[in-house]
């Protein structure tokens, strides 16, 4: 996607989101808009987080966002503009004044009836030099945890609109329809940095067989066109049937079995592979008293063959505490490249503190078709002393692996602390250091520390 793509549609985006918001402002009893403004000296001595760091780095990033909210008996509407200048003097790059990191999030809901509708936009163009997967959350399958490399910057759009059709009738209908583009631009970028266009189509009818068994008709198709050295375009369909069955009020027991071809083409060398197989699931899910237990078998189909996956979780709800989690096993054909797979998290509400902590690791295909084993830890700590004083930790990590070759593996970690105290009724301070750490596939390893110190203004508009 070139750059004019890009803006146009954003501006589309924009243009589409003032169009929703008017009505819904009109309606609402009390739309609520949001002004926020942070301005940060920073002071990093490795600011591209290279194992032969250069000069210390020195910014002052001044970030702007408006953020809108509104509601009415049927619809929820929520805008997010932000973006920010960057006054600069640090080793990797010449300029010393930069416009970066513009974002639009738009997020449409309406619910009529038994009638269900969700439409999102996200739209972001980010330096390359500042691309950080760890903060960026996401697909953990999609996130490459060794930072981007380049003089250029990244640019993406992604459009969702998902939804259900008579809920609670007989005969529902659910759907689901997406489009991602991301490009990279300017010179200086990484040959391995590719662009990438996927569209993404997934439809489901379900319908009453007795009073408390549905049947399911499940279609999808995914379109993956990568422009990476082979060209690599990657269509993937699929079509199955099964039953939701209650077997009483608490306990439910799911059944899908169906068939999907994965076609890979190679067009820069004119070669073409497909995958076909049997895929299904089965599910047996429980709500207790105090939180539900659930046991998942399933068969899935990639360009690589058949991977089934095995897991049991449990989750507790105890007061202000959450936890719980899935425990399992990922292998090609029952018995091959077995891997231990699943998620634990906990989170609790304190009269003065708040702890949340989340582990995951899955083993899917990465972009290069090869099995790659990923793992993601989040935590997060935040403490009060006062009304006005305040600290935060964050720690983010990252691992990635090819399962063929354990030393093609990548490594992150991101920790920071912060003090903020509140000086006015709109206005904080933040007061901060953050370390990170990079290990690549080619067993380079690169290290920062930073510290900074911000002004943040939060201001709502009536």
């Amino acid at each position: 996607m070139s750059t004019s793509r890009f803006r146009q549609a954003a501006a589309a985006s924009v243009l589409l989101s003032v169009s929703l918001s008017g009505p819904l402002i009109g309606q609402s009893a009390q739309p609520n808009w949001d002004y926020y403004f942070r301005s940060e000296g920073r002071v990093d001595d490795n600011v591209g987080l290279t194992d032969q760091p250069s000069d210390t780095g020195y910014m002052w990033i001044n970030t702007f966002g408006l953020a809108n909210r509104s509601s009415t008996r049927v619809d929820e509407f929520a805008l997010d503009l932000s973006g920010h200048v960057r006054v600069q003097d640090i080793p990797i790059q010449s300029e010393t004044i930069r416009f970066d990191d513009p974002r639009l999030e738009l997020d449409y809901n309406r619910q009529v009836g038994d009638d269900a509708l969700n439409f999102a936009i996200s739209a972001n163009k980010v330096d390359l030099a500042f691309v950080d997967a760890l903060s960026e959350g996401g697909n953990l399958n999609e996130l490459d945890f060794d930072d981007a490399r380049g003089d250029g910057s990244r640019e993406f759009l992604g459009v969702t609109l998902e939804g259900v059709i008579n809920e609670d009738a007989p005969l529902t209908f659910e759907y689901i329809l997406a489009g991602t583009q991301r490009s990279y631009v300017d010179e200086g970028v990484e040959e391995d940095l590719n662009d990438l266009t996927r569209y993404l189509a997934d439809a489901s009818i379900l319908f009453d067989i007795t009073r408390t068994t549905r049947g399911v008709f499940d279609f999808g198709y995914d379109y993956r066109d990568e422009d990476d050295a082979q060209q690599t375009l990657r269509r993937r369909a699929r079509i199955g049937t099964g039953l939701n069955m209650a077997l009483d009020s608490r306990t439910a027991l799911n059944f899908r079995i169906g068939y999907s071809e994965v076609r890979t083409e190679q067009q820069a060398f004119g070669t073409e592979e497909t995958e076909t197989g049997t895929i299904g699931s089965i599910a047996l899910l429980r709500e207790l008293k105090d939180g539900e237990v659930n046991l998942i078998y399933s068969v899935d189909l990639d360009e690589n063959g058949q991977r089934d996956r095995l897991l049991a979780g449990r989750t507790f709800e105890r007061g202000n505490t959450v936890y719980g989690g899935d425990i399992g096993i990922a292998a090609r054909e029952l018995s091959e490249d077995i891997r231990p797979i699943g998620s634990l998290f906990v989170t609790q509400e304190l009269p003065r503190a708040r702890f949340a902590a989340e582990l995951e690791q899955n083993v899917d295909v990465a972009e290069d078709s090869e099995d790659t084993v990923f793992t993601r830890l989040n935590l997060t700590y935040e403490q009060d002393f006062s009304t006005d004083l305040s600290f935060i930790l964050n720690l983010a990590a990252g691992r990635r692996f090819a399962e063929e070759d354990d030393n093609r593996e990548r490594r992150r970690l991101n920790v920071t602390a912060s003090v903020r105290n509140t000086l006015t009724k709109n206005w904080d301070l933040d007061v901060g250091y953050r370390y990170r750490y990079r290990e690549g596939t080619d067993a380079s390893v690169g290290t920062s520390n930073a510290v900074f110190a911000a002004l943040v203004r939060n201001l709502q508009i009536d």
